[in-house]
């Protein structure tokens, strides 16, 4: 999915194998869960202003926010961008262990739940790796992407336009912005 500059994955809940990402179940009871990755400065702004944007440029840490959905992503991202991509299973857990491994956990083996996300019954948390300019959510995702088996460049994917080309090449578009 994607908001035009913003890209993130979203993810049947009931199919995600629980040993590849057990944290998906931080937030429980709902069939649908969006995860983002990005910069906890811009992230969790409780106003945007020009120093978070030009703060969120700089090097500074990454969060994960992680939203549970009820409603079938067709329902409920009415617009932006939303594509469905068919993955084998082998490929859906690597994708599943590329989202875990980008949590940062605690000494008990948690992961830092930092506290409530931005909407919808969602959760902050600690990611590894520092968001700047060029390494951006977008990275993240086309990352994520790449280890699900997608021939793309996360190098090159900067901007969300980047992602969603490849994704489109290789899945379904939903709805286009």
């Amino acid at each position: 999915m994607s908001n035009g500059f913003h890209t993130g994955l979203i993810i049947k809940t009931e199919d995600v194998p629980r040993d590849a990402w057990p944290e998906v179940d931080a937030i429980p009871e709902h069939p649908w869960v969006e995860v983002g990755w990005g910069s906890e400065i811009f992230y969790r702004a409780k106003k945007i202003t020009a120093p978070v944007v030009v703060g969120a440029f700089l090097p500074n840490a990454s969060v994960l926010h992680v939203v549970g959905w009820d409603a079938a992503p067709e329902e409920l991202f009415t617009s932006g961008d939303l594509i469905r991509l068919e993955v084998d299973e082998g490929q859906f857990a690597a994708l599943c262990r590329y989202i875990h491994a980008s949590y940062v956990f605690d000494k008990e083996d948690h992961p830092q739940d930092l506290g409530p996300g931005i909407y919808g019954d969602s959760r902050f948390f600690r990611a590894r790796g520092k968001y700047y300019f060029p390494n951006t959510c977008n990275v993240w995702t086309a990352k994520g992407l790449k280890t699900a088996g997608l021939p793309i460049v996360p190098e090159l994917c900067g901007a969300a336009d980047a992602v969603l080309i490849a994704a489109r090449a290789n899945g379904t578009t939903i709805r286009r912005r």
